[in-house]
């Protein structure tokens, strides 16, 4: 009984504030004033705009909901993106990590010495010219380039001697090679060969 005497003071107490409101008694004023016909549609109209404002407000939920569907999506493209440019950070500093190792083993590591050895190795009917052009300091590393001449060769033995550069565990690279035919045969070559060391300098 309490509870239901309580509701009916609240609703009392609503009709009160109501009634004391000057917009609602107008309106409740004019409401009265109005013909069966015209109280008709006006309630008609009362419920039309409060369906509009529904319904106003169920789309501009769905417009919100769609616009933050397009925003996770966008930050799900964006984490991803963030995820493919980790991934190739870290492969690229193992790459470089791997490259430094390997130019680091030339500490105790003769240039003239292997190009030797690797002539050698080939068996080369004339002796192989080996000079040093000397280091050269740049960012980061030191530059050592040599030049190698090779006289009436085959075609096949310079290749694989440029393999043998190529291969080596030290970071070695052929800067360029020039060939040219003798004048006894054809089938044999003149090379001259720049071959470049990469050490890397101490910080």
């Amino acid at each position: 009984m309490k509870v239901f005497s309580t509701i009916g003071q609240r609703w009392a107490g609503f009709k009160t504030r109501l009634s004391n409101n000057q917009t609602v008694s107008k309106g409740i004023t004019l409401y009265r004033s109005m013909s069966p016909r015209d109280q008709r549609l006006f309630i008609g109209l009362i419920v039309a705009i409060l369906v509009g404002v529904v319904a106003l407000g169920f789309i501009s939920g769905r417009r919100y909901i769609h616009r933050l569907n397009e925003d996770i999506a966008r930050k799900e493209q964006q984490l991803q993106r963030l995820v493919d440019v980790r991934s190739d950070y870290v492969q690229l500093k193992s790459r470089i990590e791997a490259l430094e190792e390997k130019m680091g083993k030339g500490e105790d590591f003769s240039l003239t010495a292997f190009l030797e050895r690797s002539a050698n190795g080939i068996g080369f009917s004339e002796p192989v010219n080996i000079q040093s052009r000397g280091e050269t300091a740049n960012e980061g590393f030191t530059e050592t380039l040599v030049d190698v001449k090779i006289r009436k060769a085959a075609l096949d033995q310079i290749i694989r001697y440029l393999f043998a550069v190529e291969t080596a565990p030290q970071q070695l690279r052929i800067k360029s090679v020039r060939l040219k035919t003798t004048f006894r045969s054809r089938e044999l070559l003149d090379a001259e060969i720049e071959v470049v060391q990469l050490i890397p300098r101490e910080a």
